[in-house]
């Protein structure tokens, strides 16, 4: 495998892209999803006790089934491609954020909301400004993570079909390009370490503008 195959480099732009591009499209739908369904499956901010229970079902149900496994349904039902990876990552993910998400909303001290429900605030302005600015910057590491996540098993799921670096890894493989195969994972793990070192400054950011 060594040394790494550089000459590889322009063909594997196009599928480095577009796993880039898979990971964002999918945080993007997981927060619009998760984040609401996230209030209504805490305790402290569910209408009533059926909304919460039937809430934290669906929640537990989309994120018990494997992010792979949801690919391979997805590529059966739509095709190859990046759409079924997309689909695959959001299902499962979203159930994983939603239970971080409405944990952390659950543990947010309840003077807060005592002292803003005085006020005679309404449920969605003790949502906006009592309970959103102090889980904000547990929500925004979570969302880093996540899309961390989502990054690591787009570049995966390629290796059935879901689009992206994965496939052209895949493809490497069974052709027995060992030094191309090195480069591609060279690129991978390039790639995780750049957005956690981007992500670690975004979160030290925002503990220091709480502090």
């Amino acid at each position: 495998m060594y040394p790494p195959d550089f000459g590889a480099l322009p063909k594997l732009a196009q599928p480095l892209l577009e796993t880039i591009q898979i990971a964002i499209v999918a945080i993007i739908c997981i927060v619009a999803i998760a984040l609401p369904v996230s209030f209504l499956a805490a305790r402290n901010t569910s209408p009533n006790r059926v909304v919460y229970r039937l809430s934290r079902c669906i929640i537990s149900m989309v994120r018990s089934v494997p992010t792979l496994l949801y690919a391979l349904i997805f590529i059966c039902m739509v095709g190859l491609g990046a759409f079924p990876g997309i689909l695959g990552i959001v299902f499962h993910t979203t159930g994983a954020l939603g239970k971080y998400f409405s944990e952390t909303i659950e543990n947010v001290n309840p003077n807060i909301v005592e002292g803003i429900e005085a006020t005679g605030a309404d449920r969605l302005q003790v949502i906006l400004y009592g309970i959103l600015p102090e889980v904000k910057p547990l929500f925004v590491g979570y969302i880093l993570y996540y899309f961390e996540y989502c990054l690591r098993t787009a570049a995966i799921l390629g290796i059935v079909g879901a689009g992206g670096i994965g496939m052209a890894l895949i493809t490497s493989i069974r052709l027995f390009r060992n030094r191309e195969v090195f480069m591609i994972l060279i690129i991978i793990v390039g790639m995780v370490v750049l957005v956690d070192s981007i992500s670690f400054a975004i979160r030290r950011r925002m503990i220091g503008l709480k502090t």
